[in-house]
């Protein structure tokens, strides 16, 4: 069962078991991956906080939370991160719009 939770994540981001070669995530799904636990420590959220400065597209990363069902868990890291004022208003504005639906 414990080779079956590192699948999962794989299968969020890439959309298929048999996506290979496996290549290196982006940090855009790396976020993603990073806001998935629902009460996360001191270091995870410091991992979170690093990865956003390093996220290029937000579209994107908007697109993969919704997509994966993430934009909840996403939307409620955001208050708890020092660099969450980095995430465009925008991408802020439409988290909270799938939260509340």
């Amino acid at each position: 069962m414990r080779e079956l939770g590192f699948w999962i994540p794989f299968v969020l981001i890439c959309g298929k078991l048999n996506a290979y070669p496996m290549r290196k995530l982006q940090p855009e799904e790396l976020f993603i991956l990073a806001c998935a636990k629902i009460e996360p420590s001191a270091g995870e959220i410091d991992r979170i906080n690093n990865l956003i400065p390093l996220i290029r597209n937000w579209d994107y990363t908007l697109k993969l939370a919704i997509e994966n069902g993430m934009a909840p868990l996403v939307h409620n890291k955001i208050p708890l991160l020092g660099n969450g004022s980095m995430v465009p208003e925008q991408i802020r504005k439409s988290l909270q719009q799938v939260y509340y639906k």
